[in-house]
């Protein structure tokens, strides 16, 4: 399954990507997240032991009924008792188990000699290297080629989950070959329900100049992690916002309130990095809050409570930097000015549960809104609360999980949905209750979560959804769309290699876009 999609600029990746070496502290610090795992692992397996009690009367139905419980249960395990089950683990000298809550005082930990595995004990309190583990084999070279990203390919990142394992997987698109591959995958703690991709320099990396090559990714955990994408088999975030409850927390009682002065308390449900003011994050949750994140001392700077129910998508303004826009499930949508107190917040009602929004690019005034019951709404923010412009059935008897709008044609965007498995393209040119539809399509790969319009291309978008395959759809040899748009279509050509130099100037530019 592949809930949330997010491209990355041509030329922004690495052309090199690191692979990943790790100090001693950062090992010790794995070791002790698996530690504290583990240890909540066996106490949650406690509980269950401790709440699961003998049912007496039922054993007595059956005794009454005239099943013998010793042959009920002799008959379950007869085809296992070969196994010796119960002490497989068991060896000669019948060594006891070690419980998993005393690894701590034994000192056991699964990286504990990570460190020294390389190394060998003279016996003179001096160590030096293994001369039988050869690190460098030949193949290493030829690896970091293989990692290799040409500036001229896009990069997307996949937040992918099969049967219960969560990750990211680094796609590179070769648009010019339409080639697709997964360059290499990052391992998740928990389902992932959004990402956003981030230019700013996180972590060990803050401060320096440039732009960096990050990815903020929501889980169903209250913590927002940041992963730098420049660096392959990384195990640990560059940059982690808010905090881990240290211990399973207490059920709630109905409507009790529960807050943090510094982090979320449920699930993130969408990210929006400020392009503006570069070092400011805004994150949205199922606690109901908006959260202003400062990314250089990760620190939260402001909470929003301005909603009633969960809190689905946050989505800054691309040019009014204090300016940002939040949807709810409580079926409202509200510009926030956050200069100003909540209070002066603008609020727009609408007939359903919000899944997204946002703002059209070509009009600074007016934002889009997509709707659980198919709605696509279109509002202009200069006529207050009544500033529904048109509205269209985007997908009917199904939600409309996501839109895009185009980053440089106008009046060009696009829908998924959910339940009907299609993404449409839709000129809004003429607004008078008279959008037109331009293509539909069912691409085959189940019910639709994520669509998104490639930054670099007229044509390319991406699709993904419930049946795991991530589909770069080209556009251009639909003519509904070329004609539509006044488009040329794409000339199937391979451009000249882009010099260091080119590569230099097109981040410059895109920076001061930024």
């Amino acid at each position: 399954m592949i809930s949330a999609v997010a491209w990355v600029r041509k030329g922004i990746a690495s052309q090199k990507p690191q692979i990943v070496q790790y100090t001693k502290e950062e090992l010790e610090e794995l070791g002790l997240q698996a530690q504290q795992e583990l240890e909540l692992a066996q106490k949650d397996y406690q509980e269950n032991e401790n709440n699961t009690e003998t049912n007496e009367e039922s054993i007595d139905d059956l005794i009454e009924n005239g099943i013998n419980e010793d042959e009920q249960k002799s008959s379950e395990f007869d085809d296992l008792a070969e196994f010796d089950m119960e002490n497989y683990d068991n060896d000669e000298e019948n060594v006891s188990d070690i419980d998993l809550l005393d690894q701590e005082q034994t000192g056991l930990s699964m990286f504990s000699n990570a460190t020294s595995l390389l190394h060998i004990n003279r016996g003179n309190g001096e160590e030096e290297e293994d001369p039988y583990i050869e690190l460098d084999d030949g193949d290493n070279q030829s690896e970091i080629e293989e990692l290799e990203i040409d500036a001229r390919d896009n990069v997307l990142v996949v937040a992918k989950t099969e049967q219960e394992i969560s990750n990211l997987e680094v796609y590179v698109y070769e648009g010019e070959m339409e080639n697709l591959y997964v360059h290499h995958d990052i391992m998740l703690p928990s389902f992932p329900l959004c990402l956003e991709w981030v230019g700013h320099k996180v972590g060990k990396h803050n401060g320096e100049p440039g732009i960096g090559n990050y990815i903020a990714v929501g889980t169903f955990e209250p913590t927002i992690e940041i992963w730098n994408l420049d660096i392959v088999d990384v195990m640990l975030p560059d940059l982690v916002l808010g905090k881990q409850p240290s211990q399973k927390p207490k059920k709630k009682k109905k409507n009790q309130k529960v807050q943090s002065l510094d982090s979320h308390t449920d699930a993130i449900m969408s990210l929006s990095w400020n392009k503006n003011v570069m070092n400011i994050l805004a994150s949205s949750s199922a606690d109901k809050t908006v959260r202003i994140w400062d990314l250089n001392n990760a620190s939260c700077l402001k909470t929003y409570n301005h909603h009633s129910d969960k809190v689905q998508t946050v989505q800054w303004h691309p040019t009014q930097a204090p300016v940002m826009i939040t949807g709810s499930y409580d079926k409202s949508v509200a510009v926030v000015d956050t200069r100003a107190d909540e209070n002066s917040i603008l609020r727009f009602s609408v007939d359903s549960d919000v899944e997204g929004v946002c703002w059209d690019i070509h009009n600074e005034n007016c934002f889009y809104t997509n709707l659980e019951s198919g709605k696509v709404c279109y509002f202009d923010i200069r006529n207050g609360n009544n500033g529904l412009v048109y509205s269209i059935d985007a997908h009917s008897d199904s939600s409309c999980s996501s839109m895009d709008i185009h980053p440089t044609i106008k009046n060009c965007i696009l829908t998924t949905g959910a339940n009907d498995k299609t993404v449409k393209i839709w000129n809004t040119k003429n607004t008078e209750n008279n959008v037109s539809l331009v293509v539909s399509r069912d691409l085959g790969v189940g019910k639709l979560f994520s669509g998104r319009f490639c930054p670099d291309s007229d044509f390319e978008i991406s699709i993904g959804g419930d049946g795991g395959k991530l589909i770069v759809w080209d556009l251009s040899t639909n003519s509904g769309v070329t004609s539509s748009f006044n488009l040329a279509p794409k000339r199937k050509t391979k451009s000249k290699p882009i010099t260091e130099s080119l590569v230099l100037h097109f981040s410059i530019e895109l920076l001061s876009l930024l």
